[in-house]
This record gives structure tokens, sequence and C-alpha cells, in this order.
């Protein structure tokens, strides 16, 4: 399934575009790519924005789909990232990924409620619909790299 995705340096209005993706977008695809994989576990956003760009690249290489760089100008048809798929974004630290609106206020993660991602890294949940099992549109979901034993 066609999924797209946008990157940003920073939550909120000042937060920068550094570019999207078309194909499967997802966090487990994003991070089987080795440029996506340190996008993900990325703790500063030098190594986040470089990354990016990486991925940007290698997305078409890897027959994902396609990259759209900055330069590209935006591709979606809407005006911002509302309804895109997935939004990725670095701030504080550590990487966010949410299905809603980038520039609303975030909730803070439920740190309660931890689930495990076969892809070495862990997403904090937030709360979601128990009937339906969907998230609410701006839930954001913290990544960080797992650093529990695999014993």
């Amino acid at each position: 399934m066609t999924t797209h995705a946008d990157f940003y340096d920073g939550r909120g209005p000042q937060a920068v575009w550094l570019g999207s993706l078309q194909g499967d977008a997802d966090p487990a695809t994003v991070f089987a790519t080795p440029p996506g994989r340190l996008a993900l576990t990325a703790t500063d956003p030098i190594t986040y924005a470089d990354a990016v760009t990486d991925l940007l690249d290698v997305w078409a290489d890897e027959d994902l789909g396609h990259g759209y760089h900055p330069a590209d100008g935006w591709p979606w048809p809407w005006p911002e990232s509302g309804h895109t798929d997935w939004i990725y974004a670095f701030d504080h630290g550590r990487v966010w990924i949410t299905t809603g609106h980038p520039t609303t206020r975030p909730r803070p993660p439920n740190p309660t409620a931890p689930t495990a991602c076969p892809h070495e890294v862990t997403v904090m949940a937030t709360p979601h619909n128990p009937r339906t099992g969907h998230r609410r549109a701006g839930d954001l979901l913290p990544v960080r790299p797992d650093h529990r034993s695999r014993s």
C-alpha cells in the first residue's frame, strides 16, 4: 500500500520541512533501510537531517517509491502535513512519529505503555481508542533505541 511521509527538524509552527517520501513509508519500512535506521535512531539534529537527505536519495534506488527534497517543492496536493500518513520529526534529542497534525500541540507520551517494534526500536505508545485500536490524529510516538538485553 502506498503511503506518504514528511520529515521535519523540530515540531510546531517553527518546524523545518526536510523532505518527503512516497511509497511504503511506514516506520518499519523506513527503519529497514540503513539511512532510515540512522534517521530514526538519531540523537542529534545534524545526524537526523543528513540521514533524511540520504534516505530521500536511496528511496527510489531501493525501489520503495520516490523521495522529494525541499528543492523539488512541496509534493502533495494538500497544503500541509495534516493529510500525510506518517510524519517524522526530530525534537529534543529524539525522533517523534505521528499520523496526525505535526503542528498541533503534542500530547506527552504515556511512559507506562511501551510497545516493542521488531526492529530494535521501542515505540512509546500514546493512548488510543480501545474500541477500534486506532490512534487519534496528533498522537505522537517518540522513537528511541532499545537498550534492553535481548537474552
